[in-house]
């Protein structure tokens, strides 16, 4: 696979529960000019709750998940790609075929683990392969909650990468 994750910067943000997920989102997408990002949740119900939550918050966001049929997706895809929707939002439905130049930020709200709550590494680097494409930079946030933690240093050990902390509170130390 020719996905690299040289010119992605990785964070985490550590978190007690999904509502402080949540507010860790709203953190970082305030204090941080975006073209384009993408969200993934691991359940359709996670990504469910996330759109409304956004939406009610007035952010345009569209949801892409694995009940649609093919030409709802392909619609919201292409919305997405004309910018029409600044956030998207998916399960791992997604994580390989989109290709949008403008995506300058991936979270992801949960891990992918597989079942036995082994890192799925593949989706990881797919997921986040979704930003710094075309030879731009780009940045991807991990909302973790504490139990996540050993899942995502395995993600590190594997990729051989550096995944720095984040404090949702001093979005500062973003370059």
């Amino acid at each position: 696979s020719m996905l690299t994750l040289n010119n992605i910067r990785q964070y985490y943000v550590l978190c007690e529960h999904r509502k402080d997920k949540y507010q860790a989102l709203c953190n970082i997408y305030g204090s941080i000019t975006i073209g384009q990002a993408i969200i993934f949740c691991q359940t359709r119900r996670n990504a469910k709750w996330l759109t409304v939550e956004m939406i009610q918050d007035g952010h345009q966001v569209s949801l892409l998940s694995g009940e649609l049929t093919v030409e709802q997706r392909a619609s919201i895809i292409q919305r997405f790609r004309d910018g029409k929707e600044k956030v998207l939002i998916t399960t791992n439905v997604c994580a390989r075929g989109i290709d949008v130049k403008q995506v300058t930020i991936v979270v992801n709200f949960d891990l992918p683990v597989k079942q036995g709550e082994e890192p799925d590494y593949e989706t990881y680097l797919h997921r986040i392969g979704r930003t710094g494409r075309f030879g731009k930079k780009g940045l991807a946030f991990n909302m973790i909650e504490v139990d996540e933690l050993p899942s995502l240093m395995k993600i590190q050990d594997h990729f051989n990468s550096s995944i720095k902390q984040l404090n949702a509170e001093d979005m500062d130390e973003i370059e």
